[in-house]
């Protein structure tokens, strides 16, 4: 059955993952002023051992931001687009053959917290 799990303090998923079509789909809610953990979606990260995806993620309670970083480490930001409810990020995700890479990126909840959904699209153009 779908149940919450806390992958890191702070980090609250649902699992597993809901499959619909080529989408996997969970809900997140991170507690306030949080950063998710600046990450990149490469093999050698032990929490990504699927198939390739093209990520996006959407606000649905609270305030949050979705941040671009040169390295991984959250003193390295360079660019940071603010997600409230409804809204969704544009796309970081560079596709070319068929091999999808990331920049380095996080989930930033804001003093509120903050409640979204993460879609993974595994059809990758």
């Amino acid at each position: 059955p779908l149940h919450w799990i806390e992958p890191a303090p702070g980090c609250f998923r649902t699992n597993p993952k809901i499959e619909v079509g080529h989408f996997r789909i969970n809900l997140w809610y991170l507690v306030p002023n949080k950063n998710g953990g600046v990450h990149n979606h490469a093999e050698e990260q032990g929490h990504n051992i699927s198939d390739p995806f093209v990520e996006f993620h959407t606000q649905l309670r609270g305030k949050g931001w979705m941040v671009k970083y040169r390295e991984q480490d959250a003193k390295t930001e360079y660019e940071r687009f603010e997600l409230n409810p409804g809204e969704t990020h544009p796309l970081f995700s560079n596709v070319k053959a068929g091999k999808v890479s990331y920049p380095w990126h996080a989930y930033v909840a804001s003093e509120t917290g903050g409640l979204f959904i993460a879609f993974e699209d595994m059809k990758i153009h």
